[in-house]
């Protein structure tokens, strides 16, 4: 143990390239890696300086295959701790059987997501702490060294929040290089087969391809007031070869793949369990519903339905019962709606009867306002859609 060398590097698994060129900058120096205690500790044997090309891996998302795999290929293990392993080469251009580093780029990721949480809580924390000396300064009874202090205190709050973010965003660009070897690269092509294939993708290949821009991400707020522009919208981004992967769980965010363009037929319907298990039947695809299973009031649910031909498929019997269909879906939530503004006129009545403080009642006129706004515009699109059915013989 005399002839061990230790070496400290904090924060090395969140810049793991850099660590890696260090590593070999070692090695060159004849400082060779024989193992890592506790999570900064590095150490190393003397020996003949050799140009090794060092590469980590995170053994949670590997298996023992790909283990052997890139040992079988030339990767030496020389060090092995908690979740990681160290391996290393002399043939620096070797990129057959690398190391999968994608457990990595997960680990870094799900870190810098709670990193961002924390950051995030005290800049409220910030904010809450400058507004609250602020009433205090107003207060007459304060002294002007008191606010010296809360100046210095705040400002010292500050710079360490923009330290902390400085550091994120050094930490963010580090993780996206992680999965920069050609060996990490997804290529569009396969990724759509294995999509075709399953219908998904997996959860670290979704956040690739997002990332390198093959899945685009599009949100779309407040479509169940106007669902047939909904419709519209899906078949021509369609149409630009931007496939409908998925719907987020909350409604709004819509994820679409870069592939070729197809004819699809969208469909926006209303609460109808007899109706949607007819048109299943009848070859459509549910790709979304705004609520679990059951009946409920204001479940909506889009469906999606391939074709070839110049003939595009309806659920509908008629022009007239699809339009019908809109129009009953947005009078169902223009109820809805007027329930949130009869209580938000509610609220300002009594805010002005009850002499409320100017700031409440700004803002509850300004909701007020608003959901007058989103009814109109409703109100506007019901009225089109029942002259519209009128129309249609």
């Amino acid at each position: 143990m005399s002839d061990r060398v230790v070496r400290r590097r904090f924060l090395w698994s969140l810049f793991i390239q850099n660590t890696e060129n260090w590593l070999g900058r070692m090695s060159m120096s004849g400082l060779h890696l024989c193992g890592i205690d506790t999570h900064s500790r590095f150490i190393f044997v003397p020996g003949e300086p050799v140009k090794y090309k060092y590469c980590f891996s995170y053994s949670k998302f590997e298996n023992s295959s790909e283990i052997k795999q890139t040992k079988a290929s030339g990767w030496e293990n020389v060090a092995r701790f908690d979740k990681w392993n160290v391996y290393r080469t002399t043939n620096a251009d070797n990129k057959q059987a690398m190391p999968n580093r994608r457990g990595i780029y997960l680990r870094n990721n799900s870190l810098l997501c709670l990193y961002a949480l924390v950051s995030s809580i005290v800049l409220l924390l910030l904010f809450g702490m400058t507004f609250g000396y602020f009433l205090l300064y107003l207060h007459p009874t304060t002294d002007e060294i008191f606010f010296r202090r809360a100046v210095v205190i705040i400002g010292i709050f500050a710079l360490l929040l923009l330290c902390n973010f400085i550091l994120f965003l050094f930490m963010t660009a580090a993780n996206s290089l992680v999965l920069e070897e050609p060996t990490d690269a997804i290529v569009p092509e396969i990724a759509y087969r294995q999509f075709l294939a399953r219908k998904t993708f997996e959860k670290w290949l979704e956040k690739l391809l997002i990332r390198d821009g093959d899945i685009i991400k599009r949100i779309r707020p407040l479509w169940i007031m106007t669902p047939r522009s909904l419709e519209k919208w899906l078949v021509k981004m369609e149409m630009q070869g931007l496939n409908l992967y998925k719907v987020h769980n909350n409604g709004m965010m819509f994820y679409f793949i870069k592939n070729a363009p197809r004819k699809v037929k969208y469909c926006v319907i209303s609460n109808n369990s007899g109706k949607i298990a007819r048109c299943i039947a009848d070859g459509w695809q549910v790709v979304y519903s705004t609520s679990g299973k059951g009946d409920n009031f204001g479940r909506l649910v889009i469906i999606s339905h391939d074709y070839t031909d110049g003939t595009e498929p309806s659920p509908f019997d008629n022009e007239k019962e699809y339009v019908v269909n809109a129009a009953h879906i947005s009078f169902r939530f223009i109820v809805i709606y007027f329930c949130f503004l009869l209580a938000a006129v509610t609220g300002l009545v009594a805010s002005a009867y009850f002499k409320a403080n100017t700031a409440v009642v700004w803002i509850v006129g300004i909701f007020t306002a608003g959901m007058a706004v989103l009814i109109i515009k409703m109100l506007l699109y019901l009225t089109g859609s029942m002259i519209a059915a009128k129309r249609i013989k």
